[in-house]
């Protein structure tokens, strides 16, 4: 049985923060696929390729007190501390989460939508003739 392939996949990945003093830090290893990614326009994610794929890496410390709660209602710095990776064509992609050496524990949040990304809807451009007759 053939695997089913998707036109169009995005996943939002929320929180890439670190520890202190710049140790755990958090990163996202999107692995062969080559997606493209949004961040914010100032974003605090790193991003570089690494072993055949993009890496996203957390470049400010952060806590539990700023994680998100509400994907929707992102405050401008959990939207720099976000990244959105779009597949268009998949039927699978391979994605590494991990963090570096250090003592804080880190968590990962992410969604299978994107409130971050601009979503475009074409409408049909339709013409309406009223009459009315007395």
């Amino acid at each position: 049985e053939e695997p089913l392939t998707v036109d169009f996949f995005r996943i939002t990945f929320y929180d890439l923060d670190e520890g202190p003093h710049h140790t755990s830090k958090e990163y996202i290893i999107a692995e062969d696929m080559h997606p493209d990614a949004e961040m914010a326009k100032h974003t605090e994610v790193e991003e570089k390729k690494v072993h055949g794929g993009e890496e996203y890496m957390a470049s400010e410390i952060g806590n539990g007190a700023d994680n998100p709660d509400i994907s929707t209602e992102l405050t401008e710095e959990q939207k720099e501390r976000s990244v959105v990776l779009e597949f268009k064509k998949i039927h699978h992609f391979d994605t590494t989460l991990g963090s570096t050496k250090g003592h804080s524990p880190r968590n990962f949040a992410f969604a299978l939508h994107s409130p971050l990304s601009c979503h475009t809807v074409k409408l049909a451009i339709t013409t309406t003739i009223t009459t009315s007759t007395t």
